[in-house]
């Protein structure tokens, strides 16, 4: 079969949506080190992009408005920030699960609660839509005549029974992940599971498992990007190297501000990350082995003085 040239929906994954999510993936992974108080709202508009794109996917999807490799691409962009659960996961087997060698376990900068549950259930969405794509919507490919290409450190046709299998098995192992996760959550909750005492590290060990974490997730991005860019090129993608409108204007020029303001951090003010959360709020005050994250509980502030006077 041969290679089909198409015109792309430059909505959805042209030129402009491409960098602005590009920018806001290394931008949250430099501002982890030099703008922290800038990763909290930088992760809230990642997580508002990815849902804004997967929302309009499930639409032109059931609108039947993309070809298969249209959504991979689609979802190379909203699942590709997902991606470093992969090779964290078979870090965690290698390490038999010791949470001291667990770098997820002290980032740089926790995630709040709210945004944790509801990033969890976006990650969750995207992964059964991922199982059902690849069970379902990739065996569509070929009807027309056209062979299309996808991304596994080389090309590779997207309907190949073995980069079907593999993408299934990852796929349905992540999902199956996050089910073990919200059965442990729930399970301390409701008192079934009992909590582990919290430990602490050495703050060596701390900073180096926080590279190592900045070093896998600059590995997975940097793959995510190289694999949308070549399975564009080697589909002969037509009218999505372009910015033209402003549904592509918009996120770029988000993604722009962003590096700018962390650079501006970085190199003018400097990061007072510390100094913002100081006290019993700072971020190496926190246990190290704790999942909880934002400030100190309301049960936990001090009691306020008497008024002078007063009995």
């Amino acid at each position: 079969m041969a290679i089909c040239s198409f015109s792309g929906n430059a909505d959805m994954y042209g030129l402009g949506i491409r960098i602005g999510f590009y920018l806001q993936w290394f931008g949250k992974i430099l501002a982890t080190w030099v703008a922290r108080k800038e990763v909290t709202g930088m992760r809230l508009s990642e997580s508002l992009f990815i849902a804004a794109t997967f929302l309009a996917l499930i639409i032109q999807t059931d609108r039947d408005n993309l070809r298969p490799v249209e959504i991979y691409i689609i979802l190379l962009l909203t699942f590709g920030g997902y991606l470093y659960f992969v090779p964290l996961y078979i870090w965690r087997l290698l390490i038999g699960c010791d949470p001291d060698l667990d770098p997820s376990r002290h980032p740089r900068v926790r995630a709040g609660k709210m945004f944790s549950r509801l990033n969890f259930l976006l990650l969750c969405s995207v992964c059964v839509f991922q199982l059902w794509f690849w069970i379902g919507r990739v065996s569509t490919i070929g009807r027309d005549g056209c062979t299309e290409f996808g991304f596994l450190f080389a090309r590779v046709r997207l309907n190949q029974r073995g980069f079907v299998v593999v993408n299934v098995v990852l796929y349905f192992l992540l999902l199956l992940c996050c089910v073990v996760v919200l059965g442990i959550s729930l399970g301390k909750r409701w008192g079934f599971l009992e909590e582990k005492p919290k430990r602490r590290i050495g703050r060596v060990r701390k900073t180096a498992l926080q590279e190592l974490q900045t070093f896998i997730n600059l590995t997975v991005v940097s793959i995510v990007v190289a694999a949308t860019e070549l399975t564009i090129a080697w589909n002969h993608i037509t009218d999505v190297n372009e910015i033209s409108s402003a549904g592509q204007t918009i996120p770029l020029i988000i993604g722009v501000g962003q590096i700018v303001r962390v650079l501006y951090i970085m190199l003018v003010t400097g990061d007072d990350y510390d100094d913002y959360f100081s006290g019993t709020n700072s971020v190496d005050s926190w246990p190290s082995g704790s999942y909880a994250s934002g400030p100190v509980s309301v049960d936990r502030l001090p009691p306020m003085a008497p008024a002078p006077g007063s009995p």
